[in-house]
Parts: structure tokens; C-alpha cells; sequence
């Protein structure tokens, strides 16, 4: 479905600012320099679903999330 959708380019997050420039967002919802949420987890899902339900309300929706791992396996699924 990606391929059809989208042959500009794979599913690859790290692409994503140069190759899906025009449609590429990224929301910053935790406070100023902080970057992962510690204890901030419920405040930081509860304002992804609100930029999500005002942006695709009645729409089916894919998001792109991305994981990594250092270990020769990849990211526990």
C-alpha cells in the first residue's frame, strides 16, 4: 500500500524531511528543552490524539512512528 501511495519514497523516518517535505509535520508536545517524557507519558498521548482528532476527524489515518535498537535483533515488536 506504501509503495501505491507513495513511490516517492520507503516508510524510512529518517528520510521523511527531505523526501515527504511538503507533507511531513512533526509536533513538539512536551514543555521547552524536554525531548522524551519521563513521567509526562498520559500528557504527552492525550495531545497526540487531540492534533490527530482535529486533523482526521472522521478519516481513516496512518501514522508513521518510528523505533531503533542497538542490539543485532532490531527493536522488541
Amino acid at each position: 500500500m506504501w509503495r501505491e501511495r507513495h513511490p516517492e519514497g520507503p516508510p524510512l523516518a529518517h528520510k521523511f524531511r527531505s523526501t515527504y517535505a511538503d507533507r511531513r509535520v512533526r509536533f513538539h508536545s512536551l514543555p521547552e528543552p524536554k525531548r522524551y517524557p519521563e513521567d509526562e507519558y498520559a500528557i504527552a498521548l492525550r495531545r497526540y490524539h487531540t492534533v490527530l482528532d482535529e486533523l482526521f476527524a472522521g478519516q481513516d489515518v496512518f501514522v508513521v512512528t518510528m523505533d531503533w535498537s542497538c542490539t543485532p535483533d532490531g527493536p522488541a515488536g
